[in-house]
């Protein structure tokens, strides 16, 4: 008899006296499986389980294609899976991991659904503006400033210390103030046609525009705004130093040094 009849009508993988001591041991010793079968039964269990959710998958659409088991070979093909060892370390271990991937999102969907966000001040930006005798064709430089600064703290500081950096998601500029502290009537923010500011970081060493404003030619010594497209931060504020590059434009001279100062508030979420 081929090993193919056997598999078709028989369960080598089985013994028939099932270990009951009903019979003399030395006559009808316990049966050994076939290695052989074992090894393709396990195949053919894996092929049942697939046929078995193809099947509930079919059902469910609510297709007429008709169902390849009943309930009853439902739970022989199941009961198969758990006795061989096999199968079922295999399934222990793709039930963990599914448990443990469920938990991860779990956690990642609470921590969103409770962290609502917050608002966060970045060290201001103190610029000395030396006197500019001439009105520049283009913009020229301020300087360039380099500020400490942690996420992880200001994040822990404002929730108690219930959530950190991990919790954030995206940063942008939700408001800046840009101050003149020591302005007249002829040197005051008026003098200046427009600011731009980059950012970089130890972390993201490629300067982005932080904003870039005009401003109306009248007396002022503070503007206040909210940049309508505000970069996403989040991979420049991770690191632990942010360096600021200052640009501008005057549409007309100064005749003393300005100091001025740029708040900048974050919204974090």
């Amino acid at each position: 008899m081929s090993k193919g009849l056997i598999i078709i009508i028989s369960d080598p993988d089985w013994i028939r006296t099932n270990d009951p001591q009903l019979r003399r041991l030395m006559l009808y010793p316990t049966e050994l499986p076939d290695q052989f079968f074992c090894k393709y039964k396990l195949i053919h269990y894996r092929m049942q389980v697939c046929l078995i959710f193809r099947s509930w998958f079919l059902s469910e659409k609510k297709l007429k294609t008709p169902l390849k088991f009943n309930l009853i070979e439902y739970l022989q093909v199941i009961y198969l899976i758990l006795i061989n060892k096999t199968m079922k370390r295999s399934i222990r271990t793709i039930f963990a991991s599914c448990l443990m991937f469920i938990g991860f999102l779990s956690c990642k969907k609470v921590a969103d659904a409770i962290f609502q966000g917050l608002d966060a001040n970045v060290p201001d930006v103190q610029i000395t503006i030396p006197i500019i005798p001439i009105v520049s064709p283009s913009e020229i430089s301020l300087g360039s400033y380099s500020y400490n600064f942690n996420l992880d703290s200001i994040v822990k500081a404002k929730t108690a210390g219930v959530f950190g950096a991990n919790a954030v998601r995206f940063i942008k500029i939700k408001q800046i103030v840009i101050t003149i502290t020591n302005p007249d009537p002829l040197n005051n923010l008026a003098n200046f046609e427009s600011a731009r500011m980059t950012i970089q970081s130890n972390t993201n060493n490629t300067p982005v525009e932080f904003f870039s404003q005009t401003f109306p030619d009248t007396f002022a010594t503070t503007f206040t705004f909210t940049p309508t497209n505000s970069t996403e931060l989040f991979e420049y504020l991770k690191g632990t130093t942010i360096t600021y590059n200052i640009f501008g434009k005057n549409r007309r001279i100064t005749t003393k040094q300005l100091n001025m100062v740029v708040s900048t508030t974050l919204a974090v979420k």
